[in-house]
């Protein structure tokens, strides 16, 4: 089972409550997990229904009296292998509660080829992408690992559930490339293993290189 139905209170709990938003082009008020908001939403967060009712600033022609609230469901379907902060499951099969980098950049000065294991100190949610509407109503988009420097990962799911890490900023916002973050141990061992042996294949300067009629071997 790739995704599961949860009680809405419990991933309040878990992951910092609810937030509502107002969608003025589609006449609906929106209550989201987290942080979440409707796509290309970026108006004010309110922490309820009725604070939004409040404080926002309906347009002429428009009234909030003409608004639909849009709740969440009371059991809200999730990703199984939605991350976990504080948690200490390590399983492929279990909601992950660490991260494993695969660092690669320059092996030689920079300490190596190497997995860096990473708790995780915060999910954002999004709503589910039109892929998925189908399977889960909201899915993590964004995961906070925990370090010298706080990483933020984007991440995306297919169809049979399984996480995927896009794209990885530093704390200010800046994106690196010379690593991958792997939500699975398996995953980034068998990453690193692969990764390893092209490395050692890209280093045998005898087998790759093209002198004309000189003869290389490991013996000379």
């Amino acid at each position: 089972m790739a995704f599961i139905e949860v009680k809405k209170r419990t991933l309040a709990e878990v992951y910092g409550g609810t937030t509502w938003t107002v969608d003025h082009a589609n006449l609906r008020i929106v209550e989201a997990l987290g942080a979440a908001r409707p796509a290309f939403h970026f108006g004010q967060v309110y922490g309820s229904l009725q604070d939004s009712l409040d404080n926002e600033t309906f347009f002429e022609g428009a009234p909030s009296s003409d608004f639909a609230a849009v709740p969440l469901p009371e059991l809200v379907r999730v990703p199984v292998r939605t991350p976990v902060p504080g948690g200490r499951f390590t399983e492929d099969h279990r909601p992950p509660s660490r991260a494993w980098i695969l660092i690669a950049g320059d092996v030689l000065s920079n300490g190596g080829l190497r997995l860096e294991e990473r708790a995780i100190a915060a999910v954002e949610f999004s709503f589910a992408p039109h892929s998925l509407t189908d399977l889960c109503d909201v899915v993590p988009s964004m995961v906070t690992l925990v370090g010298e420097k706080l990483l933020k990962v984007g991440v995306d799911y297919s169809r049979n559930g399984q996480i995927r890490a896009d794209t990885m900023l530093t704390e200010d916002g800046v994106q690196t490339s010379n690593a991958t973050v792997f939500f699975s141990y398996s995953e980034a061992v068998a990453a690193a293993d692969a990764l390893q042996a092209r490395m050692v294949a890209a280093a045998d300067w005898r087998a790759n290189s093209q002198l004309g009629d000189t003869v290389l071997s490991k013996a000379a």
